[in-house]
């Protein structure tokens, strides 16, 4: 019953499951006579539009997958926003795993790295506070430098977002491989001990041969 003059008040709570458009509809009736004239307030509607995050993340190196033994170079971490709404922070696992131990100088918004129980591995996290904004990507960079030849392989993955349209997408994680190799750049040089390449008969002289490495990799 609802006495004259009062108001009664239903409380709805929904929980979007996609994104799109949620149209409600709500109407009032009651076993009395209506006395109104105006019908149109017996019923009432809304339309929320719902916005959603679509995170990708992907991996790559600065050498194409091959890099060299004395030679710098970095992983790119790029997480992508494809989504019409800001995401929350988001946290990067990284773990790297090569025969090659690696030298990594992690950026400050990340941990520091640390053994796993697998020989030959490291993790360390990284975050990003202000999370990524929607139709935009921000880039972590990681710094590495080899101990020795062979192959590193880095994966990636990122928590997923409450707000994300389905989080357990194969897009929340990226692996690059990158095989490490010997490069050198030798050349050599050769002086004599005879002026204007003129000698004497039956007198000694002599050849100076010099090697030089010029790197990035040690020669043997």
């Amino acid at each position: 019953t609802l006495a004259v003059g009062a108001d009664a008040t239903v409380a709805l709570t929904v929980k979007p499951v996609q994104k799109g458009f949620i149209t409600n509809i709500s109407s009032v009736t009651s076993d009395a006579v209506e006395t109104g004239i105006d019908v149109l307030s017996n019923a009432a509607s809304d339309t929320v539009n719902i916005h959603a995050v679509d995170l990708e993340i992907l991996k790559t190196d600065s050498v194409s997958g091959l890099g060299v033994l004395g030679q710098n170079y970095s992983y790119n971490i790029k997480v992508i926003n494809h989504g019409d709404a800001d995401s929350g922070s988001v946290a990067i696992t990284d773990l790297l795993t090569g025969s090659n131990l690696v030298n990594l100088s992690v950026p400050p918004a990340c941990t520091s790295p640390r053994s796993t129980l697998l020989p030959n591995q490291v993790s360390f996290t990284c975050t990003i506070p202000a999370g990524v904004a929607a139709q935009s990507t921000t880039t972590v960079t990681i710094p590495v430098v080899t101990t020795g030849t062979g192959t590193v392989t880095n994966n990636v993955t990122i928590s997923p977002d409450p707000a994300e349209i389905n989080p357990a997408l194969a897009t929340h994680t990226s692996t690059a491989i990158t095989d490490i190799e010997e490069r050198a750049d030798l050349g050599i040089t050769k002086t004599y001990s005879v002026t204007a390449h003129q000698g004497l008969l039956n007198t000694p002289y002599s050849y100076k041969l010099t090697a030089h490495n010029s790197g990035p990799s040690h020669a043997t």
